[in-house]
């Protein structure tokens, strides 16, 4: 996905998000797992791991100065 796909894809979901589309979130069985699936209406919307993933190549790390 292209940096604009990327971008184009996290602002529909910041947009649908404060629009108060997403009122369910599940976590996964696995009791120190980080990953959260945001769901409406029982289809998975965002699963938070693959949107940190679509996005890390556009926005890297920087150390704290």
């Amino acid at each position: 996905m292209t940096f604009t796909g990327r971008l184009a894809y996290t602002a529909a979901l910041l947009r649908d998000e404060y629009r108060g589309m997403h009122r369910r979130v599940d976590r996964p069985a696995g009791p120190d797992s980080d990953t959260r699936r945001i769901t409406l209406g029982g289809k998975a919307m965002l699963d938070t791991s693959r949107a940190a993933s679509l996005l890390a190549p556009a926005y890297p790390m920087r150390a704290a100065s």
